[in-house]
């Protein structure tokens, strides 16, 4: 083979030997595909309340989500022993159950509360029409959860706080998302009224690690507005817990 030949084939040859990385879709293609993956605008539009009720896997213990359109929420963990409420009516955010003796709701500090606000009390959460909430996302590049490749993002809110997502390369919906001290790692889908609700779960705080699965989906359920605010008879101080 001549050097002139020789030459010419290396390209070829190097090519060959090893995977190129693909260029990075553009902030606006990753969250078209996001909202294709996990339920258009139109059916996200009819979606205006659901609930949920489950198990904790490996443990004696049971979850009842309950959401309603635009930022109520209200979750119950029963866990060992002992129930755990949190929930917002929008302009309140609240917890009760935590620490010792007979459970008593308290307004969560106002930190924890702003938290809960951004990350979970918003009905389809900031990766739907970010910018309309004043949120930035990047793509930062390629990544891999639990054997899986994925897109990496950084998603700031108007506070200035970052989480860091991983979607699923192949499919686009969410792997993983990392809040200021906790990780969600999230295994399976349902599709509920043509919206896509994470049915197993996982939740990382600390050394802690609770694995959910939602076995029941209830769309439009009637809703007493009053579960989601602050039971009455509340202790003064507030909680620094929260999302």
């Amino acid at each position: 083979m001549t050097p002139t030949l020789l030459l010419a084939l290396l390209p070829l040859a190097l090519a060959a030997g090893g995977e190129s990385t693909p260029p990075l879709p553009s902030e606006a293609e990753v969250l078209r595909r996001f909202e294709i993956a996990m339920g258009p605008g139109e059916a996200r539009a009819t979606l205006t309340a659901w609930r949920a009720t489950g198990v904790v896997e490996g443990e004696e213990g049971t979850i009842t989500i309950v959401r309603q359109r635009p930022d109520r929420l209200r979750v119950e963990i029963q866990l060992e022993g002992r129930r755990r409420w949190l929930g917002s009516d929008g302009d309140l955010a609240w917890q009760e159950g935590v620490g010792e003796g007979p459970p008593q709701a308290v307004p969560l500090e106002p930190e924890a509360a702003k938290r809960l606000q951004e990350a979970w009390a918003d009905f389809d959460g900031p990766l739907f029409d970010p910018r309309s909430k004043h949120i930035e996302v990047r793509v930062m590049g390629w990544g891999a959860v639990s054997g899986r490749r994925s897109l990496r993002l950084a998603v700031t809110h108007p506070t200035g706080r970052v989480e860091s997502w991983h979607l699923d390369a192949e499919t686009y919906r969410p792997l993983e998302r990392t809040t200021v001290d906790r990780v969600w790692v999230f295994h399976e889908f349902e599709r509920v009224s043509g919206v896509m609700l994470p049915k197993r779960f996982e939740l990382r705080e600390g050394s802690q690690t609770h694995r959910y699965r939602l076995e029941t989906f209830e769309v439009e359920p009637l809703l007493d507005p009053a579960i989601f605010r602050l039971p009455q008879g509340v202790r003064p101080e507030t909680t620094p817990g929260g999302p």
